[in-house]
């Protein structure tokens, strides 16, 4: 984990638009689909208040976070994942309607796995 500044923090958050924003959704895709218990510790353990997940093309993605007066680097996914199935419903692979079903408890017809 590595602390930012406000200014290399909002860079990242403004520069490529977030492929997930929001604590629940960053903690639902960490401890769901990407396995990372590791990251979840360290977030659930600084009290982060904010989160978002950045990254471009099919690669491990940088997890940033805030909490009150502090902007931090906290990691990487474990695994590698492609951008556009966070961007584009139509891929075949929409992790974002994934990690909304998830949150909102709704189970896949097939129990299909990421």
């Amino acid at each position: 984990m590595e602390q930012i500044t406000r200014k290399k923090f909002d860079y990242y958050l403004n520069v490529l638009p977030p492929l997930i924003m929001g604590k629940d959704a960053v903690l639902c895709f960490l401890e769901h689909f990407d396995l990372n218990a590791n990251l979840i510790k360290k977030i659930n353990k600084m009290g982060f208040i904010d989160l978002f997940m950045q990254g471009e093309g099919w690669d491990k993605h940088n997890i940033y976070g805030c909490t009150k007066d502090k902007y931090f680097l906290i990691g990487t996914t474990l695994k590698e994942w492609e951008t556009e199935n966070f961007r584009y419903g139509d891929t075949g692979n929409d992790m974002l309607k994934k990690i909304h079903d998830r949150l909102n408890n709704v189970i896949p017809i097939n129990n299909e796995v990421v």
